[in-house]
């Protein structure tokens, strides 16, 4: 195997030891959309675990891909939103979505047999 392949084998795993996690993609997806409050997340998500979901934005906030900001107001509440490490993911999820949109008829049809 070439230089060049490990290397891009080595940032396909890099890639999906970091999205792998459930919910994960679903909560970057979500905030591409805009800043969410935690309970706007778990409501938009449907089904989320709350547990899951706070180690999940932990997770991506550890990464640099989302920020948490406290909003000091009566009562003080927190915000997520993108980072810029996490807006450049907008092209992966887009495409993740345009590829599920073409092909999902035929994934179900498969799931159907």
């Amino acid at each position: 195997m070439s230089n060049c392949c490990s290397k891009s084998q080595s940032a396909v795993e890099t890639t999906i030891k970091l999205l792998q996690p459930k919910w994960t993609l679903q909560i970057v997806h979500e905030l591409q959309q805009g800043q969410r409050r935690f309970n706007e997340l778990a409501s938009n998500l449907g089904g989320v675990n709350p547990r899951t979901l706070c180690q999940r934005l932990r997770e991506l906030e550890e990464h640099g891909i989302v920020e948490r900001e406290i909003k000091s107001s009566m009562p003080p509440w927190v915000e997520y939103s993108l980072t810029k490490k996490g807006t450049s993911l907008h092209g992966v999820i887009d495409s993740m979505v345009a590829w599920g949109h073409e092909w999902a008829d035929s994934e179900a049809a498969v799931a159907h047999k």
